[in-house]
């Protein structure tokens, strides 16, 4: 059996991969841990987050939206949520449409992680409001160096 078939059996089933397991955890509970982690960095983050309701072409997910983050202008990191998540993320910038979209792809996001964890010596040390002034108008998120 090819991978396609496999993902097409995978697709007919009534709750889909969710239920599919690789002996310790369903892909269900692997794509819930990924929401909470990026619930978790987003709320550590605040300043450099924001969710919207609709994706930048103004399409929406039914039950789900799309929130991220980002560091440096033009290399976001997003993820679509499932709208329970949505009151957890009080606080942060709100849109009805994704504004800042660049492109990513899903490896673009993996790299962009990795690169959020290999430099970790990198703090916000604005105010929000400044920092929501500075970085929705120039759309330019300022990152300074923490000083030791």
């Amino acid at each position: 059996m090819t991978i396609i078939e496999i993902n097409n059996h995978i697709s007919a089933l009534p709750d889909g991969a969710n239920e599919v397991s690789d002996g310790y955890h369903t892909f269900g509970e692997l794509y819930e841990a990924r929401c909470l982690l990026f619930v978790a960095l987003i709320q550590q983050h605040k300043v450099l987050a924001w969710r919207a309701s609709r994706n930048d072409d103004g399409t929406k997910w039914d039950g789900w939206f799309v929130c991220g983050i980002q560091r440096e202008a033009g290399k976001q990191i997003t993820f679509h949520l499932p709208e329970k998540y949505w009151d957890s993320l009080e606080g942060i910038e709100t849109h009805d449409a994704n504004p800042y979209y660049d492109g990513h792809t899903s490896k673009d996001v993996m790299e962009r992680l990795q690169s959020f964890i290999e430099d970790a010596s990198w703090q916000t040390i604005v105010t929000k409001d400044w920092f929501q002034l500075e970085y929705f108008k120039a759309g330019n998120a300022q990152c300074y160096p923490r000083s030791n």
